[in-house]
């Protein structure tokens, strides 16, 4: 971090999704929760605590359940971790869309707390954006930035903003 001047640096999980979107899909719930709060807690503790005035922790949530979204939200905020990923979609994976209200409670809690949520590139599910199923790999990658652009417009058009003023949303690598 020295030798590349960053001050600070925020990190999100990489196996289970940028936002633990990967475990929605589990079968074992129980377990998947059990995974989501290891996965806290050693990032927490052990990885950005190792180093807590250089390393921000990001937390991830049992996206699959709104109250036991909110409890862990709860629970590792208090374990003093100050920002939580949230999908740029979560309707790519099969959860409820942020237009309607279901995700209200877990927002309210965000803000009253005075966390941010971070929204990563690449958390709405699916397949890389091409024109054709010919165009190389690189032209998705490229590409890729648009759908950072489509979950930002996305929230500034949903009622989000306006419920929750206090919001603070960090967008990760949407150049």
């Amino acid at each position: 971090m020295n030798a590349n001047g960053t001050f600070m640096s925020l990190n999100f999980a990489t196996l289970p999704g940028f936002a633990g979107e990967k475990f929605v899909k589990g079968q074992d719930k129980e377990l998947m929760l059990a995974i989501v709060r290891a996965y806290n807690d050693w990032h927490i503790e052990d990885w950005a605590g190792r180093y807590p005035d250089r390393l921000i922790p990001n937390g991830i949530l049992p996206l699959w359940d709104l109250d036991l979204a909110i409890a862990e939200l709860k629970r590792i905020n208090d374990a003093g971790c100050p920002v939580v990923c949230f999908p740029e979609n979560p309707t790519g994976f099969g959860q409820p869309s942020i237009h309607w209200g279901h995700w209200d409670r877990l927002f309210a809690e965000i803000v009253e707390r005075g966390m941010t949520v971070a929204i990563h590139i690449g958390t709405s599910g699916g397949l890389l954006p091409t024109p054709s199923m010919e165009s190389p790999a690189d032209v998705g990658v490229t590409l890729l930035n648009i759908k950072i652009a489509e979950a930002m417009t996305d929230l500034l058009f949903s009622p989000l903003l306006l419920k929750f003023p206090g919001l603070r949303i960090l967008m990760s690598e949407g150049c």
